[in-house]
């Protein structure tokens, strides 16, 4: 007997061994922010894979989640979260479906169009990108044994129009150093205060009792949306084994993100002492 089972029962087969595939698409930008002076956009998806890849979008509402940072899906018909505005009802964007060639780009052009009584604001929806199914063959080493894998690939990419003149503003508190399981982490908490998110990129530099300076880590896309007024961050240091962290200081600063890799204006800062 031949028996055939499917990805979602291999919990049980210890013995299969699975390989996540690489992700061929890549997406620029990461999220599309619009304005009522700049009411287009362009999302480019790239494939480095040797195969086509059809992908189809549809719209989503999320909410973030202030302990984790995660986004979760707003079920249809629940009441938004206040600070949670849809952009979707007033964008459009072509095509709704493509297939985008093995080592080619699919250009995705995007339009608002908000009425004219729009209240200020902001407004955001998220576009879901799911690519078509794919199905491989997995090797269990047994001929009675067959094992399909069916992988469903998914990517959010936010969608946010601005509407009027909004203003954020971003502080830093109870920063402190900790121990998680054995690694350094830097803890922060974000706060922020207006009506737009925030969006930004950051660093953790140490400098030693003799003022010499070491990049810890290097952060990008640190968001909090409107509905959130705080976000705690976790970062692990891992220092160089060079490096003993004790008797310095870290310095911990939030810069506004760019999008052409350069350092946007400083948002806020904060250090810390090493006992």
């Amino acid at each position: 007997m031949r028996m055939r089972v499917q990805a979602g029962l291999l919990a049980g087969l210890a013995a299969v061994m699975l390989t996540t595939p690489v992700l061929a698409l890549k997406f620029a930008p990461t999220r599309l922010v619009l304005s009522e002076r700049n009411r287009t956009a362009v999302l480019r998806i790239f494939n480095s894979g040797e195969e086509p890849d059809r992908v189809r979008f549809e719209w989503q509402l999320m909410r973030m989640e202030p302990k984790t940072g995660l986004l979760k899906e707003v079920p249809d018909g629940e009441d938004l979260p206040e600070g949670i505005e849809p952009s979707h009802d007033f964008t459009i964007y072509a095509p709704r479906q493509a297939v985008v060639p093995p080592g080619g780009r699919q250009i995705i052009r995007f339009m608002v169009r908000p009425p004219k009584d729009l209240p200020p604001g902001e407004y955001r929806s998220h576009l879901v990108v799911t690519e078509e199914p794919q199905q491989r063959n997995v090797d269990t080493g047994n001929d009675d044994i067959s094992v399909t894998l069916r992988t469903v690939r998914q990517t959010t990419l936010p969608v946010i129009y601005r509407q009027g003149e909004l203003s954020a503003a971003v502080s830093i508190s109870d920063a402190k150093l900790v121990d998680r399981n054995g690694t350094p982490t830097l803890r922060v908490t974000v706060n922020r205060e207006g009506k737009r998110s925030i969006y930004a990129d950051g660093e953790v530099v140490w400098t030693g009792p003799q003022g010499e300076e070491r990049v810890l880590r290097d952060l990008r896309g640190l968001g909090v949306y409107p509905e959130v007024s705080v976000r705690v961050f976790n970062h692990k240091l891992n220092p160089p084994e060079d490096i003993d962290l004790s008797g310095g200081t870290i310095h911990y600063r939030l810069f506004e993100h760019t999008d052409n890799n350069r350092q946007g204006p400083l948002l806020a800062e904060t250090e810390v002492r090493v006992p």
